[in-house]
Protein backbone atom coordinates (compact mmCIF):
# COMPACT_ATOMS: atom_id res chain seq x y z
CA UNK A 1 0.00 0.00 0.00
CA UNK A 2 1.02 3.55 -0.55
CA UNK A 3 1.15 6.27 2.05
CA UNK A 4 -1.73 8.09 0.31
CA UNK A 5 -4.09 5.10 0.58
CA UNK A 6 -3.36 4.59 4.26
CA UNK A 7 -3.80 8.24 5.22
CA UNK A 8 -7.02 8.60 3.19
CA UNK A 9 -8.62 5.53 4.75
CA UNK A 10 -7.76 6.65 8.26
CA UNK A 11 -9.26 10.13 7.95
CA UNK A 12 -12.75 10.71 9.39
CA UNK A 13 -15.43 12.22 7.18
CA UNK A 14 -15.66 16.01 7.12
CA UNK A 15 -17.79 17.57 9.84
CA UNK A 16 -20.16 18.96 7.25
CA UNK A 17 -21.11 15.39 6.25
CA UNK A 18 -21.98 13.87 9.68
CA UNK A 19 -24.00 14.75 12.76
CA UNK A 20 -27.22 16.62 13.37
CA UNK A 21 -26.17 19.75 11.49
CA UNK A 22 -25.40 17.68 8.41
CA UNK A 23 -28.83 16.05 8.67
CA UNK A 24 -30.51 19.47 8.96
CA UNK A 25 -28.54 20.79 6.00
CA UNK A 26 -29.28 17.72 3.83
CA UNK A 27 -32.96 17.32 4.73
CA UNK A 28 -34.27 20.79 5.58
CA UNK A 29 -32.05 23.24 3.72
CA UNK A 30 -30.90 21.25 0.69
CA UNK A 31 -32.49 23.66 -1.78
CA UNK A 32 -34.11 27.09 -1.89
CA UNK A 33 -37.57 25.47 -1.93
CA UNK A 34 -36.81 23.24 1.05
CA UNK A 35 -35.34 26.20 2.91
CA UNK A 36 -38.47 28.28 2.32
CA UNK A 37 -40.73 25.40 3.38
CA UNK A 38 -38.64 24.81 6.51
CA UNK A 39 -38.75 28.48 7.52
CA UNK A 40 -42.50 28.67 6.77
CA UNK A 41 -43.12 25.47 8.77
CA UNK A 42 -41.12 26.77 11.74
CA UNK A 43 -42.97 30.09 11.61
CA UNK A 44 -46.33 28.29 11.53
CA UNK A 45 -45.30 26.02 14.42
CA UNK A 46 -44.18 29.05 16.44
CA UNK A 47 -47.43 30.89 15.71
CA UNK A 48 -49.58 27.87 16.69
CA UNK A 49 -47.55 27.14 19.83
CA UNK A 50 -47.65 30.80 20.86
CA UNK A 51 -51.44 30.73 20.56
CA UNK A 52 -51.79 27.50 22.51
CA UNK A 53 -49.48 28.65 25.29
CA UNK A 54 -51.21 32.04 25.41
CA UNK A 55 -54.65 30.42 25.62
CA UNK A 56 -53.76 27.48 27.86
CA UNK A 57 -51.25 29.04 30.24
CA UNK A 58 -50.70 32.81 30.02
CA UNK A 59 -54.32 34.00 29.69
CA UNK A 60 -55.84 30.99 31.41
CA UNK A 61 -58.00 31.26 34.50
CA UNK A 62 -56.56 28.92 37.11
CA UNK A 63 -58.67 29.60 40.19
CA UNK A 64 -62.36 29.72 40.80
CA UNK A 65 -65.25 27.62 42.06
CA UNK A 66 -66.67 26.93 38.60
CA UNK A 67 -66.92 28.29 35.06
CA UNK A 68 -68.31 31.65 36.19
CA UNK A 69 -64.80 32.67 37.28
CA UNK A 70 -63.85 32.67 33.60
CA UNK A 71 -66.26 35.33 32.43
CA UNK A 72 -63.57 38.00 32.33
CA UNK A 73 -62.49 39.72 29.10
CA UNK A 74 -59.76 37.97 27.09
CA UNK A 75 -59.82 34.90 29.32
CA UNK A 76 -58.10 31.84 27.96
CA UNK A 77 -58.66 28.29 29.11
CA UNK A 78 -61.05 27.91 32.01
CA UNK A 79 -59.37 25.31 34.19
CA UNK A 80 -61.88 25.57 37.08
CA UNK A 81 -64.61 24.55 34.61
CA UNK A 82 -62.51 21.65 33.35
CA UNK A 83 -61.91 20.51 36.93
CA UNK A 84 -65.60 20.80 37.77
CA UNK A 85 -66.67 18.85 34.67
CA UNK A 86 -63.79 16.38 34.43
CA UNK A 87 -65.98 13.40 35.30
CA UNK A 88 -68.40 14.30 32.54
CA UNK A 89 -65.55 14.72 30.04
CA UNK A 90 -64.27 11.25 30.90
CA UNK A 91 -67.48 9.27 31.49
CA UNK A 92 -70.41 11.27 30.15
CA UNK A 93 -73.44 10.68 32.39
CA UNK A 94 -72.40 7.14 33.28
CA UNK A 95 -73.51 6.44 36.90
CA UNK A 96 -70.82 7.19 39.49
CA UNK A 97 -71.17 3.79 41.15
CA UNK A 98 -70.55 2.01 37.84
CA UNK A 99 -67.60 4.04 36.54
CA UNK A 100 -65.26 1.23 37.55
CA UNK A 101 -66.57 -0.58 34.48
CA UNK A 102 -65.41 2.23 32.21
CA UNK A 103 -61.99 2.31 33.86
CA UNK A 104 -61.73 -1.48 33.51
CA UNK A 105 -62.60 -1.15 29.82
CA UNK A 106 -59.86 1.48 29.42
CA UNK A 107 -57.35 -0.86 31.10
CA UNK A 108 -58.40 -3.80 28.90
CA UNK A 109 -58.02 -1.64 25.79
CA UNK A 110 -54.55 -0.50 26.83
CA UNK A 111 -53.58 -4.10 27.61
CA UNK A 112 -54.47 -5.06 24.05
CA UNK A 113 -53.13 -2.00 22.25
CA UNK A 114 -49.69 -1.84 23.83
CA UNK A 115 -48.54 -5.21 22.44
CA UNK A 116 -49.82 -4.18 19.01
CA UNK A 117 -48.05 -0.82 19.02
CA UNK A 118 -44.71 -1.70 20.60
CA UNK A 119 -42.52 -3.53 18.08
CA UNK A 120 -40.39 -5.26 20.73
CA UNK A 121 -43.38 -7.05 22.27
CA UNK A 122 -44.15 -10.36 20.60
CA UNK A 123 -47.47 -12.13 20.13
CA UNK A 124 -48.96 -9.66 17.66
CA UNK A 125 -51.30 -12.32 16.30
CA UNK A 126 -52.78 -13.05 19.74
CA UNK A 127 -53.02 -9.36 20.60
CA UNK A 128 -54.83 -8.70 17.32
CA UNK A 129 -57.23 -11.58 17.93
CA UNK A 130 -57.90 -10.20 21.40
CA UNK A 131 -58.41 -6.60 20.22
CA UNK A 132 -60.57 -7.41 17.19
CA UNK A 133 -62.38 -10.47 18.50
CA UNK A 134 -62.64 -10.68 22.27
CA UNK A 135 -62.22 -7.09 23.44
CA UNK A 136 -65.25 -5.60 21.63
CA UNK A 137 -67.52 -8.26 23.13
CA UNK A 138 -66.10 -7.91 26.64
CA UNK A 139 -66.24 -4.11 26.44
CA UNK A 140 -69.83 -4.16 25.23
CA UNK A 141 -70.95 -6.53 27.99
CA UNK A 142 -69.01 -4.59 30.60
CA UNK A 143 -70.25 -1.14 29.55
CA UNK A 144 -73.87 -1.99 28.76
CA UNK A 145 -74.38 -4.46 31.57
CA UNK A 146 -77.54 -6.49 32.04
CA UNK A 147 -75.52 -9.72 32.19
CA UNK A 148 -73.58 -11.45 34.97
CA UNK A 149 -75.30 -9.35 37.65
CA UNK A 150 -74.16 -6.02 36.20
CA UNK A 151 -76.85 -3.34 36.24
CA UNK A 152 -77.94 -2.19 32.79
CA UNK A 153 -76.59 1.25 31.77
CA UNK A 154 -78.27 2.51 28.61
CA UNK A 155 -76.22 4.09 25.86
CA UNK A 156 -77.99 7.41 26.48
CA UNK A 157 -75.78 7.70 29.58
CA UNK A 158 -72.57 7.03 27.69
CA UNK A 159 -70.50 10.02 26.66
CA UNK A 160 -67.22 11.84 26.91
CA UNK A 161 -63.90 10.19 26.22
CA UNK A 162 -65.49 6.78 26.75
CA UNK A 163 -67.65 7.08 23.62
CA UNK A 164 -64.72 8.43 21.62
CA UNK A 165 -62.57 5.45 22.56
CA UNK A 166 -65.37 2.91 22.01
CA UNK A 167 -66.12 4.30 18.54
CA UNK A 168 -62.42 4.53 17.68
CA UNK A 169 -61.64 0.99 18.78
CA UNK A 170 -64.67 -0.52 17.05
CA UNK A 171 -63.98 1.55 13.91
Amino acid sequence: MTDTAISTAAMPPPRSMVGPWAWVRQNLFSSVGNSLLTVAGLALAFWVLRGIVGWGVVNAVWRGADGSACSVPNAGACWPFVAAKFGQFMFGRYPDAERWRVLTTYALAIAGLVPLMVPAIGGKKWAALYMFGLFPIVAFVLLLGGWFGLPHVGTEYWGGLMVTLVVASVG
